[in-house]
C-alpha cells in the first residue's frame, strides 16, 4: 500500500508541476503580448494625432483623439455592464 500512495504523490506532483510551468510560459506570453498591444495602440495613437493636426489643426486634433478613446471605453463599460 505504502509503493501505492508513492507513485499517487509522486504522479500528482509530476502533473502539479507541468500545469504551473505551463501557466507560467502562457502568463509570460500574455504579458508580451500585451507590452505590444500598448506599443502598437500608442504608435497608432500618435500617428492619427499628427495627421489630424495636419489636417485640422493643433486644438481640435487632441479632442478628436480624446474623444475617440472615450467613446471606446464607454462602449466597453456598457458592453461589461449587459453581460
Amino acid at each position: 500500500m505504502p509503493a501505492l500512495l508513492h507513485a499517487i504523490v509522486s504522479l500528482s506532483a509530476s502533473i502539479a508541476q507541468s500545469a504551473a510551468r505551463h501557466a507560467a510560459i502562457t502568463l509570460a506570453g500574455l504579458l508580451l503580448s500585451g507590452t505590444f498591444l500598448i506599443a502598437s495602440v500608442a504608435f497608432f495613437t500618435l500617428a492619427a494625432y499628427r495627421a489630424l493636426a495636419q489636417s485640422i489643426g493643433q486644438v481640435h486634433a487632441p479632442l478628436v483623439v480624446g474623444t475617440a478613446y472615450l467613446v471606446a471605453a464607454l462602449i466597453t463599460a456598457l458592453f461589461l455592464q449587459r453581460r
